[in-house]
């Protein structure tokens, strides 16, 4: 096996997850559910391996003032599988945060229930998004099989693929730089015209301990959503976003002078590489807001109308891109403990003075091949970080045709019943 270094630079997403730290507990899942009984043994050694088959995942992040870094742990340091002994115990992992300064990045859980076996794996979003997650899902998966045919496999260290936002802005031409920095501008002012967002009526009080909550979708409505969409020129990203601001106007009704807005993201995975695959386990997707002004539309179908117009000229100019070319690059030359301290204030800020919208992130379908163990789980779901109120915010996620609403919440701020109520309200207004 090549040596692996013992110390890792970090690139410029990996300062912008610890700003968004204050928002929320950066911290994301993948859980698979299996009907065949998973080999403990075999998948204790998979993630033993991973953590060398991608260096970062078995690092801890060490906070300069100047510049971070991240430093490889002893193998001694980095947990082994958890084996969960019931329900109450694998719930307990889930709702437990992970630190991506002590590290690892990863960490995993397997609970074998009476007729199921359940995997969860819990990812620090310092390291990877949602397309990371599926990635780290894949060498895991990847290993496993490969340890049943040659139980003495080891994997080739990941040393040079880049975590870099560069592998996706090398491939555009130097013309879309300007037009993206323009995009840019365009977005702060929107983020003040209206002056306010319209935003679920929440408290801000909360404790340490999220309270997460799921909701499933079955194939056969995801499938009738996908024709609803077709015959519109919508996806289903389009729909869930409209229904999303119209539940929130219905929960929290108007004031009449804030606008209707969301912030989604997208992958640039999916738009600028080849076959849609980073190099390494990597945070490379891009906030993207949506600013419908304080024209919601009078029926569901004119919300999405207005919505799929959004994302249909966004899709066309350069989407995801612009906080990476206009706000991003100011953490490469000030001192990082400055830019902390710099976004704290701003958070803090746009939060009290009403700025910042409701968020709803598509997570992205989760490939089979990604999480077949020997077999494929029967459902699997990726979960969104849960945030803190008085913000909210949701992630979706989709496996085999199905799609899972995801988040978690902090009490009493707002309340498992009252995110289930959500989940609930744009699962109505979602059209049959």
């Amino acid at each position: 096996m090549s040596t692996i270094p013992d110390r890792f630079p970090t690139v410029l997403p990996d300062y912008v997850l610890v700003y968004l730290s204050e928002l929320g507990d950066m911290t994301l899942h993948v859980e698979m559910v299996f009907d065949q009984r998973l080999d403990a043994d075999r998948l204790a050694r998979a993630v033993e391996l991973m953590y060398d088959a991608e260096p970062i995942l078995g690092c801890r992040f060490v906070p300069q003032p100047w510049r971070p870094y991240w430093r490889r742990l002893d193998p001694r340091e980095r947990p082994p599988l958890a084996l969960a002994a019931g329900e109450a115990e694998y719930n307990a992992f889930r709702d437990t945060s992970i630190d991506a300064q002590p590290g690892p990045q990863v960490t995993a859980c397997l609970w074998r229930a009476a007729d199921q076996d359940h995997l969860l794996l819990k990812i620090s979003h310092q390291v990877s998004d949602a397309g990371g997650c599926k990635h780290v899902a894949a060498i895991v998966s990847e290993i496993y099989n490969r340890l049943r045919d040659d139980p003495k496999y080891l994997p080739t260290p990941n040393l040079t693929g880049s975590r870099s936002i560069w592998q996706v802005l090398r491939r555009l031409p130097w013309t879309a730089i300007p037009r993206i920095y323009l995009n840019y501008l365009r977005e702060v002012w929107s983020g003040f015209h209206p002056p306010t967002s319209h935003v679920l009526a929440l408290g801000a009080e909360h404790g340490d301990h999220p309270a997460y909550v799921l909701r499933h979708l079955p194939a056969e409505r995801v499938a009738r959503l996908v024709e609803y969409g077709r015959a519109r020129g919508s996806t289903i990203n389009d729909l869930v976003t409209a229904a999303t601001l119209r539940a929130i106007n219905q929960l929290s009704p108007w004031d009449g002078r804030s606008g209707h807005r969301i912030n989604t993201t997208a992958d640039m995975r999916i738009r600028h590489l080849p076959n849609q695959k980073a190099e390494a386990v990597c945070n490379i997707s891009g906030i993207e807001p949506t600013n419908l002004g304080r024209e919601l539309g009078a029926d569901f179908d004119a919300t999405l109308a207005k919505v799929t117009a959004h994302s249909r000229a966004r899709k066309a100019n350069y989407i995801g891109l612009s906080a990476y070319i206009g706000a991003m690059p100011i953490s490469a030359i000030i001192p990082f403990s400055w830019s902390c301290r710099l976004m704290h204030y701003f958070f803090g800020w746009i939060i009290r003075a009403g700025f910042m919208p409701n968020a709803m992130t598509n997570l992205g379908p989760i490939p089979p091949e990604c999480v077949t163990f020997d077999q494929p789980p029967t459902a699997a779901w990726l979960i969104s970080p849960p945030i803190f109120p008085p913000l909210f915010g949701f992630g979706i996620s989709g496996y085999a045709g199905s799609l899972t609403f995801s988040t978690g919440t902090y009490p009493p701020g707002m309340t498992g019943a009252q995110v289930e109520n959500v989940f609930e309200t744009i699962c109505q207004i979602l059209p049959e």
